[in-house]
């Protein structure tokens, strides 16, 4: 709508409107801030959910029986025997001396092809056999270079190669570590399956098998075939690198306390993490008068009481025998030397305090778990909502309530500002109006005047 602005009265009349409107957005202006209050708020609380979510991870973690189960191995001489242990190896300690390593046997094609892709070099089903274990692979029509690929994913201990001699000039190449005969055959008749493309498989270079002196001189002789020995110690592998019959080497084996110590600190972390973003979030600056954010709200409080119980929840004093303790200022500690004699004594009853605990009670991990489940389930979890999804979910709630009643607002004062506007111009109109009268009626009692004056 077109105003007239003060043409007649001489008013600002823009001004005036945008004076009023200023006082009737008011309402609005409050509402506006209220929303961007809880919006702050909001944001408090994800960032509180993110840290309660990070304790939940670490407690899972710290509660597996595999942390717990968790072993290291050692080598006196990591250049000759090297050393690795699943989770779960029991604890071992043995000596052994290298005699020999195992070393490849190859056997090649007496015959070539000229592309290892082009032409197929096998027209029937094969059985390929390494010692006593056979594989049978059904590759009629193949190429070369399918064989290859097709004996190499058969995880048969045989390694294919299509090497190039001359330029056009392919020949196959097969390879075992040890001394287990290999042979590849026709499956229906045993017959050699090469004689036609490839020529019949020939043995370049024989295998020997490793050689271990177990326990040190006067100790026994033990043979594999390959270099990895995998069957000697429950659980552990040997990497035999470098022969030496006359190096002793110790392989040691045992609980891997600090991997153990690794995860129980990161769950400590984790905990202390959250009750410090609590802290920050409900704080108050007296120097400058700032407040945190969830200042006064009473859920934060509730999750850092919740996370300290945890702790002390056991009631025997476990977890601080183990080394995990609340301070005066209620942030935990982890005195990882205590916690590592605490399992070197007692593993089983560290596992029980710390892990997931028994069908006694829950341990430390399982206590952290379930508080960060409560505070961080989804809606549609069992058990409904956690804490902070529902503070979350109410403010969100209000936050959308705000936004309704602000664009409702936004469509009334556009109304009343169109109001101000017709009533403004109204009465510019309105002035102008009585203004042209009032001329017209000057106008005409001068000429009345002028009349009766010149007609006496």
């Amino acid at each position: 709508m077109v105003s007239i602005d003060g043409l007649v009265s001489g008013l600002d009349t823009t001004s005036l409107v945008q004076q009023l409107m200023q006082l009737e957005r008011a309402p609005q202006v409050r509402l506006a801030n209220q929303q961007s209050q809880l919006k702050t708020t909001i944001t408090g609380y994800q960032g509180l959910n993110t840290q309660f979510s990070l304790i939940g991870n670490a407690a899972e973690a710290a509660a597996e029986a595999a942390t717990w189960t968790a072993a290291r191995a050692t080598s006196s001489d990591d250049a000759r025997v090297g050393v690795t242990a699943t989770p779960g190896a029991p604890a071992a300690r043995l000596t052994v001396a290298v005699q020999q390593l195992a070393t490849d046997q190859v056997s090649t094609s007496t015959a070539t092809v000229s592309s290892p892709t082009d032409a197929a070099v096998i027209t029937t089903a094969i059985t390929l056999t390494r010692g006593g274990s056979t594989t049978d692979l059904t590759l009629a029509g193949t190429s070369l270079a399918d064989l290859v690929k097709a004996i190499n994913g058969a995880d048969a201990g045989v390694t294919a190669s299509a090497v190039q001699d001359t330029p056009g000039s392919y020949r196959l190449v097969l390879t075992s570590t040890g001394t287990d005969t290999v042979s590849v055959t026709a499956t229906a008749d045993g017959s050699d399956p090469f004689t036609t493309a490839l020529g019949p498989l020939t043995q370049t270079s024989a295998g020997t098998d490793a050689e271990l002196l177990v326990g040190g001189p006067g100790g026994y002789l033990v043979t594999r075939s390959s270099n990895t020995v995998s069957d000697l110690l429950d659980g552990v592998t040997l990497t035999l690198k470098q022969a030496d019959p006359s190096a002793a080497v110790t392989v040691e084996v045992g609980p891997d306390v600090d991997a153990i110590t690794a995860k129980v600190d990161k769950m400590v972390s984790a905990a202390n993490a959250a009750l410090g973003e609590i802290s920050r979030l409900t704080a108050y600056d007296a120097e400058t008068g700032s407040a945190g954010v969830l200042m006064g709200d009473s859920l934060p409080r509730l999750l850092q009481q919740r996370i300290v119980d945890a702790v002390r929840g056991s009631g025997d004093g476990s977890a601080g025998a183990a080394g995990i303790t609340v301070t005066r200022d209620g942030t935990l500690t982890f005195d990882k030397a205590r916690f590592a004699e605490a399992y070197a004594a007692d593993p089983a009853g560290v596992q029980a305090a710390i892990g997931a605990g028994t069908d006694s009670g829950p341990g430390l991990a399982a206590r952290l778990d379930a508080v960060a489940g409560d505070a961080t389930r989804s809606q549609s979890a069992e058990g409904g909502p956690g804490l902070i999804t529902s503070a979350l979910d109410s403010r969100n709630r209000q936050v959308q309530g705000l936004t309704d009643r602000i664009a409702d607002y936004d469509r009334r004062l556009e109304m009343r500002e169109q109001t101000l506007l017709r009533q403004f111009t109204a009465m510019e109109t309105a002035l102008s109006a009585a203004q042209q009268q009032s001329s017209w009626l000057s106008s005409q009692l001068a000429g009345l005047s002028t009349n009766w004056m010149g007609n006496p």
